[in-house]
């Protein structure tokens, strides 16, 4: 069998008069990162076997269809991509190619008839993925890196319904380790959709806990990890754009106002935990300028505005609860909540109980529900 590498060439007699090598480095260090580092040249995604033999296909036809030929060099393209070319891939002495350390054959392809649209495919991925569950989702990192080296963009929804996906599937861990890789994977701490959805994953730890025990100690070390995460200097991004700063949100700072109220109440009032509340509380009040309220324009938007601020409603509640010492801060946090929050989240919910009951409650209402019912 013949070896196509991007360094040194092997082809049969035919192929050589087509095929002219291109010089190829590759640059290594050991030197010490706080972050993983980025995909070194020649990475072919790997993807593990799942339970959805749907979702295998998938995977492997954006593998062979699609990352794979990213990893050739132009003149190795053209052999697969040109029909002309096609026949000299056919004979008996196949053509291969060295990607990292493992040697792939190059077969002909149609850009048009054998590469997925990336659209269309992430859906169905993602789909499968959530039906097959368990190891399945450990496929995502690769997938996305393998979308990224490909130079398949995604948008700023797609990332956001990544993440959302992957939350509400109990792989936000998944999602941070992705999140570190922003090179690499596409998915970054400067999003703050997606922030968004790792706060409410911690949110919904602790509230599926019943706000204590393992479910409020879970939920909490996760948000505290996140937060660390969130003043990384290394995000030279969040630099250059304080607006895109995660900690700047109201939505999500919000959440680690909850989650230490529920810590306090749970374990009594301490010292540090009053201190480590009120430190969050005064965040908030200092960011709330930045707060995207308004009452919402239709049922989506409604559902959208439930998800967002009930937990933070529901956190400034509990902490105006235990503050009972603090007037002036219980003051504040009243003033927000009668005249700024309460009023959009039940407009919001008379707008999702105007829906045809057969459309069924979506999460934003259920998650309004479920605390108006638990703080009673």
């Amino acid at each position: 069998m013949a070896s196509l590498r991007p360094a040194s060439t092997r082809l049969c007699s035919s192929c050589l008069r087509l095929y002219t090598p291109i010089p190829f480095s590759r640059s290594f260090t050991s030197s010490p990162r706080r972050r993983p580092p980025s995909l070194t040249p020649g990475h072919l995604p790997t993807f593990q076997p799942t339970s959805s033999p749907a979702l295998n296909d998938l995977l492997s036809t954006f593998r062979n269809n699609v990352f794979l030929p990213a990893q050739l060099s132009p003149h190795q393209r053209n052999l697969i991509y040109r029909t002309k070319n096609h026949h000299l891939l056919k004979g008996e002495e196949p053509a291969t190619a060295m990607i990292g350390s493992e040697v792939v054959q190059m077969v002909p392809l149609n850009r048009f008839r054998d590469e997925p649209g990336t659209n269309s495919s992430l859906a169905k991925v993602l789909d499968l993925m959530d039906e097959a569950g368990g190891d399945a989702w450990q496929n995502l990192p690769e997938f996305l890196m393998g979308l990224k080296s490909s130079k398949r963009k995604l948008t700023g929804n797609q990332i956001e319904k990544i993440a959302r996906r992957a939350c509400q599937a109990k792989q936000e861990g998944l999602v941070k380790q992705c999140c570190l890789r922003p090179n690499d994977t596409g998915l970054a701490f400067w999003q703050i959709g997606v922030v968004r959805e790792l706060m409410w994953a911690a949110f919904r730890r602790a509230h599926d806990g019943g706000w204590e025990g393992d479910g409020l100690k879970g939920g909490l070390k996760f948000a505290e990890d996140l937060w660390i995460l969130l003043q990384d200097p290394w995000d030279r991004k969040l630099k250059r754009n304080p607006s895109i700063n995660a900690m700047h949100r109201p939505e999500i700072v919000g959440v680690m106002v909850q989650l230490h109220a529920a810590k306090l109440a749970s374990l009594g009032k301490g010292e540090d935990e009053t201190k480590n509340l009120k430190k969050y509380v005064k965040i908030l009040l200092a960011i709330w300028d930045n707060a995207e309220l308004g009452l919402p324009k239709d049922s989506n938007d409604a559902n959208h505005k439930l998800l967002m601020w009930t937990p933070v409603w529901y956190g400034m509640r509990t902490a105006r609860q235990l503050l009972s010492n603090d007037h002036e801060m219980r003051h504040e946090l009243g003033m927000k909540l009668a005249h700024e929050i309460e009023p959009v989240l039940q407009h919001a919910r008379d707008l999702e109980l105007a829906r045809p009951p057969q459309e069924g409650i979506r999460r934003g209402a259920k998650l309004y529900d479920a605390l108006s019912n638990f703080s009673r």
